[in-house]
């Protein structure tokens, strides 16, 4: 049975009668693309960062005044680019993409907004080669000065990532919206005109709303909005089944009516969401295996956690239709093209039908990050075990490709128990890197043999060559005695040769911000012999570290909280512990948002003393000052407007 409600999926511009609660951040972002040819939206997972650009932002247009094109990563982004360009053309194929874009504009007499849904498929699943050629392709379109505004919409974890494009893309950073999590009030608003807009009435229109916001906030400062809409898709479809006794047809809206009893009962959106994944889940398992008997048990669950990617992110996989079976190539992902072909299609298409998968067109996805980040938990040790390994090999490789350093034995070790396992889902060049890496280890270790088999032999023939020289026996104990002495210090030099190099790639990684990789360098540098100085190089270096990963953690999690001044103070202090180029970019990033939201919210007050709100003016106005309390014109504006809202 459906409800009306939008369950995982994103408002569209159709949705425009049920898109309620973000006034404010569609007037912002309409405001910066007029003004902007490139803008970045950011926010968390849940926050309807799509929905804001594609109902929000889209209703703010006559549809003569913008040709909005919306592009996923799929297979590979300049793919999917070239192939929206071409069918807006009808698919007429066009030269450069500069090129397509100006016939587009030429025949619709419309600007072209690209806009780059989840970009953090491209950061996450991205080669090298592919995100380079994305960037230059981004470089050309803005140096060609055409009709087109370029929208990139991404998590805010993974805003850092887009750094090194900054290079390429001089203004990446210059206008910048972050999607907040609603505020409650905003929540009660989508909670009370959804039901109102589906003919659904509350026995107590006070209480009830909080109720459901309770049961999906569960304590938490925001709320996931696509949280909400399935706590409300399968509330609907529970009272709907008590009520008439039967499934919901087509579209109909008849009376309903949310009790208290009931949404108490319903329990809290973990019990609800994890619950219909797992309903789900047994259901299909159910079904194939009275079709397939010689299935595994877990077949579902395995199919689910391949769109699952190593760090918990949503995976999207390519397919194509033959003959009305799916197919999936063996590179894209190897289980899934192992299965029989019929089981493969009906699994797929059975989740799909329960709209925990989305078709694409030519790719399937998980319909949303909550689901991912569910299928994530659920991950037994093992598969975290090997998919710890997976990331520890794809680090080492492109540590190798910028540094050509080898993994070393007890990395070598980590890895073993799972490299069979993993050998299919890894690319022929990381492979060969494996390989010659056994190689590297193998040789080093054979040389490191023989060279103390030759210091050996040389001592021994010094000490019997002298002992058949009786009258020499003092010459012979001093001649071998320094023979000793040169190879302990060619051992000790050997070792400090060896602890330099470990010390210096753990110093590279903490200059690069990788923390929890430099600690594992430092903690592995675990050689007998060191000399004092080293130990305590080696101490120095490990507090310092630690210091670092506690402050920008911090940072990090401050920022993500929308505490951007706090933010900027942890990380100034990583920065006064160990001055890296890293932790000051970071230091520019946050002080450029910093200073982003102290305008936004200063351009809201001024706009809501012209609407003659003051007191959402006030409110503006005081989120300001707790970015800049050093700002007096911010302050005036407030001590200047609080009069006019303050009871007399």
């Amino acid at each position: 049975m459906s409800s009306p409600f939008k369950f995982l999926d994103a408002y569209t511009r159709e949705d425009k009668d049920l898109f309620f609660g973000r006034e404010e951040e569609v007037d912002a972002l309409l405001e910066m693309v007029k003004k902007n040819r490139l803008v970045l939206i950011y926010g968390p997972s849940g926050a309807g960062k799509t929905s804001l650009v594609q109902c929000g932002l889209g209703n703010r247009f006559h549809p003569t005044d913008w040709y909005p094109i919306l592009i996923r990563r799929n297979e590979n982004i300049n793919r999917s680019l070239e192939e929206a360009v071409t069918e807006g053309l009808g698919g007429r194929q066009a030269g450069p993409v500069t090129e397509a874009i100006e016939e587009l504009y030429v025949e619709y007499l419309r600007p072209v907004y690209l806009i780059f849904d989840q970009l953090e498929e491209l950061l996450i699943l991205g080669s090298q080669e592919e995100q380079s050629r994305f960037v230059e392709s981004i470089a050309r379109i803005q140096e060609a000065q055409m009709p087109c505004r370029i929208l990139f919409i991404l998590r805010e974890e993974y805003l850092a990532h887009l750094y090194h494009f900054e290079k390429s893309i001089p203004r990446l950073f210059t206008r910048r919206l972050r999607v907040e999590a609603m505020s409650r009030a905003s929540l009660r608003e989508v909670v009370t005109r959804s039901c109102s807009a589906f003919h659904i009435s509350f026995e107590d229109s006070g209480q009830n709303p909080e109720q459901i916001i309770d049961n999906v906030s569960r304590g938490k400062a925001g709320v996931s909005l696509p949280y909400l809409q399935v706590y409300l898709d399968r509330l609907y479809q529970a009272d709907f089944q008590r009520t008439y006794g039967r499934e919901r047809q087509g579209a109909e809206l008849p009376e309903l009516t949310f009790t208290t009893r009931e949404i108490e009962a319903f329990g809290a959106i973990e019990n609800v969401l994890d619950k219909f994944l797992t309903e789900q889940q047994h259901l299909i398992q159910a079904e194939l295996k009275q079709q397939y008997p010689s299935i595994g048990d877990g077949l579902v669950q395995q199919v689910l956690d391949t769109f699952v990617s190593e760090r918990g992110t949503k995976r999207p996989i390519p397919f194509r239709m033959e003959s009305q079976l799916i197919q999936i190539d063996p590179e894209a992902h190897p289980f899934l093209a192992s299965l029989p072909e019929k089981v493969r299609t009906g699994c797929l298409q059975a989740l799909q039908r329960s709209r925990i998968l989305n078709d694409e067109g030519n790719v399937f996805e998980l319909a949303h990050d909550s689901l991912a980040a569910l299928i994530d938990e659920a991950r037994t040790d093992e598969q975290r075990q090997r998919n710890e390994a997976k990331k520890r090999i794809g680090n080492a490789y492109a540590e190798y490709q910028a540094s050509g350093l080898f993994l070393n034995r007890k990395q070598l070790i980590s890895i073993e128990d799972f490299l069979e396992e993993l050998e299919p889902s890894l690319s022929p060049e990381t492979m060969a890197f494996i390989r010659e890496s056994y190689l590297q280890a193998e040789q080093a270790e054979q040389a490191l043999l023989a060279e103390e088999r030759r210091k050996r032999r040389q001592a021994w023939r010094v000490a019997g060559g002298m002992g058949l020289l009786a009258l020499l026996t003092l010459m012979a104990a001093i001649i071998a005695y320094n023979y000793y002495n040169q190879a302990q210090k060619a051992t000790q030099q050997a070792l400090n040769r060896a602890f330099e190099a470990s010390y210096m790639n753990a110093i590279l990684f903490k200059k690069e911000g990788q923390y929890p990789k430099a600690l594992e360098r430092i903690n592995a540098i675990d050689i007998p012999g060191l000399r004092p100085s080293a130990q305590d190089s080696l101490a120095q270096a490990r507090q310092t570290i630690r210091q670092l990963q506690m402050a920008m953690e911090k940072g990090d999690s401050l920022a993500r909280a929308g505490h951007l001044r706090e933010a900027l103070l942890e990380f100034n202090n990583a920065y006064s512990i160990s001055p890296d180029s890293v932790i000051l970019r970071s230091i520019r990033q946050k002080e450029t948002e910093l200073e982003t939201e102290f305008n936004t919210l200063i351009k809201r007050g001024d706009a809501m003393i012209r609407a003659s709100e003051y007191e959402r003016a006030v409110q503006a106005f005081s989120r300001a000052l707790e970015l800049k309390p050093e700002d007096e014109a911010a302050r005036l504006n407030l001590n200047k407007y609080l009069k006019w809202v303050q009871p007399n």
